[in-house]
């Protein structure tokens, strides 16, 4: 839960950059679910034409698009 609650609050300091965070915005994102995953280099976050249900959000490093 620790490593969750830090992800969250990488997430509200980045959101934050762009635009103002209220204590109801943190709150209906705090209640998403959510899971903290650590990718290999190289390793892909998704594939062309995959159906995903989810929303990566990326708190370090950085990704592109092949």
């Amino acid at each position: 839960m620790a490593t969750e609650s830090f992800a969250l609050q990488r997430i509200f300091n980045k959101l934050s950059t762009r635009f103002p965070l209220g204590e109801e915005d943190r709150e209906a994102i705090a209640g998403l679910p959510c899971t903290v995953r650590t990718m290999d280099a190289g390793a892909y976050l998704l594939r062309e034409g995959e159906q995903v249900d989810y929303c990566t959000f990326i708190l370090s490093g950085f990704t592109f698009r092949q």
